[in-house]
């Protein structure tokens, strides 16, 4: 497979920006019925925390590096005592927009029954699994863009779109060539 140049690369980051840009704001402000929360869950079980349709969501403590997602379910590795407090939503990529949203306010519930340092706000959660998925549908860096880390360090990246966008064309450097000069 061809590997696509940093200019094209950049130039599809862009276009999905201006996708995202164009994209309605949308709030977790009523979480819908479709979410259940499972009663017996712990820490330390490794059982499901909440169903989401048809859906379990896993949030565990486990070696990411070596984890495999066993079904379709939903698998959050809670990493939120490292240094830099994350919330890793394996094959985030398989999950569309309603479902990232709520997911995000799941991760936040969780949050609140289960205190950390983990400190992420809805919207730039949202932004950063956005970003993601369409890196990932335009096969952009699939090792990294299939799954979302939601990690402390990476809120300001994601707190504006303007932001972010003003960083890429920052980024973006026009080709120069030297012409020669002819004697005659």
């Amino acid at each position: 497979m061809e590997k696509m140049s940093k200019r094209k690369r950049l130039f599809i980051i862009l276009l999905t920006y201006i996708i995202l840009l164009t994209t309605p704001k949308i709030y977790a402000e009523v979480i819908p019925d479709t979410i259940t929360y499972n009663s017996e869950y712990t820490t330390e079980n490794n059982d499901y925390y909440a169903s989401l349709n048809n859906k379990k969501i896993y949030i565990i403590k486990v070696d990411r590096n070596t984890f495999t997602p066993p079904d379709d379910n939903i698998y959050i590795i809670d990493e939120r005592d490292n240094t830099d407090p994350n919330m890793s939503i394996i094959d985030s990529f398989k999950l569309n927009d309603k479902e990232i949203r709520e997911v995000v306010s799941i991760l936040l519930k969780y949050e609140e029954a289960y205190p950390s340092n983990w400190s992420r706000s809805y919207e730039a959660a949202i932004r950063e699994c956005r970003f993601h998925r369409y890196g990932y549908s335009f096969n952009l860096e699939t090792e990294r863009t299939g799954q979302v880390d939601l990690n402390n360090n990476d809120e300001e990246l994601y707190s504006s779109y303007r932001d972010i966008i003003k960083e890429i064309i920052d980024n973006i450097k026009p080709k120069t060539r030297t012409l020669e000069k002819d004697d005659n």
